[in-house]
This record gives C-alpha cells, sequence and structure tokens, in this order.
C-alpha cells in the first residue's frame, strides 16, 4: 500500500490539476515554426532541459506519445513505471486545455525520384 502511494505521489509531481503534464504545452504556428508540443521541465541535477516535437504533418497521437516519452526519459523514468501510462492519458486534457481537435487527413505527397 506504501509502495501504491509514493508511485502516486510520483506522478502527480509531473501532473497539474487541469490534467496536463507539468512544462509540456503547445505553441501555434509562428512564422517558419510549425505547431509544436514544447517541453521545458526542470531536471534532477537543477538544470532546465527544452525541446520540441513538431505535429505537423504527422499523427498527433503518435507525436503527443513521443513527446511523452521525451519528459518520461529526461526524467528517467522507466520505460515500464506505471508513471508514463499516467503521462500519457493526459493527451485529451492537453487537447482541451489548447483547444485542439483532430481530423482525420489523407493525402499524396510529391517526392522526387
Amino acid at each position: 500500500m506504501a509502495h501504491r502511494s509514493a508511485e502516486s505521489s510520483v506522478g502527480d509531481r509531473f501532473i497539474n490539476r487541469d490534467g496536463c503534464i507539468v512544462g509540456v504545452t503547445f505553441l501555434p504556428r509562428s512564422g517558419a515554426r510549425p505547431d509544436v508540443v514544447a517541453i521545458r521541465t526542470k531536471v534532477a541535477s537543477g538544470k532546465y532541459k527544452a525541446t520540441g516535437i513538431s505535429v505537423e504533418n504527422v499523427d498527433f497521437r503518435e507525436a503527443y506519445e513521443r513527446a511523452v516519452h521525451v519528459f518520461a526519459d529526461m526524467h528517467e523514468i522507466d520505460r515500464s513505471d506505471p508513471v508514463r501510462k499516467r503521462l500519457l492519458a493526459t493527451r485529451e486534457s492537453f487537447m482541451t486545455k489548447y483547444g485542439l481537435t483532430t481530423r482525420t487527413v489523407c493525402y499524396e505527397q510529391v517526392v522526387r525520384l
């Protein structure tokens, strides 16, 4: 039982009251920069790490999952840790917070042979 509450508090430290991951935000397109899921977080060493995952021309679910894994890797959360599942479950809250919705888009892309 104590293990479960310790695990819960570790996960709670990364999730805001609105159900989103602390330090993971959405940055809309600006100039040449595409829409991005931005990650800026303070790691165990006390330093900040930052990066962004583009959501342009990629499946949003995959891009968000990649962003969550990058965040979890920054905090050295093991791949099998249940905290990762809790972090992955924040996608709907993230979309609600930033007023995002998904659409299925199919298109052909031209490439040089």
